[in-house]
């Protein structure tokens, strides 16, 4: 059986190799075995990269997660998308009476 120390080293190892997580923004704490991850992260599957990872280290008796998944408002997310693609909902051939009654 890990001591809480090396379980929270094996964690830490495992979350700093992960390409997709943003360890700055977690707090990971170990007491007899119970592994509290707290924090926020950018996106809910960040998030779900973090239960991932965590549950892929052996000797953890409970995993718990209070992380926050940072959420973008739908306005912003397409705007986002629009830029990106270099559209607007005019190119689309859409007014904005058929986007928000869901087209005709």
């Amino acid at each position: 059986m890990d001591s809480d120390t090396q379980l929270f080293n094996k964690i830490a190892r495992e979350f700093e190799s992960s390409p997709v997580l943003h360890y700055a923004h977690l707090s990971l704490q170990v007491r007899d075995g119970i592994v509290t991850i707290s924090g926020r992260v950018n996106s809910f599957r960040e998030r779900k990269a973090v239960e991932h990872v965590a549950k892929r280290v052996a000797g953890i008796k409970t995993l718990i997660l209070d992380i926050r998944a940072a959420v973008i408002p739908i306005t912003e997310r397409a705007s986002h998308w629009e830029r990106q693609n270099d559209l607007s909902r005019d190119d689309l051939g859409f007014d904005n009476d058929e986007i928000l009654a869901g087209g005709a």
